[in-house]
């Protein structure tokens, strides 16, 4: 995975009509719960 800018980031995601997410995380069971959401969601 490349390293983008946010322009970049938010000008695809306004091209592809998706949105970014901005998560706040304190653990790895955070991250864990955030990543298996997005999974079951076909989000990833």
């Amino acid at each position: 995975m490349a390293l983008v800018t946010t322009k970049e980031m938010f000008g695809k995601a306004y091209e592809d009509g998706y949105a970014v997410g901005a998560f706040n995380v304190n653990n790895m069971e955070i991250i864990q719960g955030i990543t298996e959401a997005a999974g079951e969601l076909r989000s990833l």
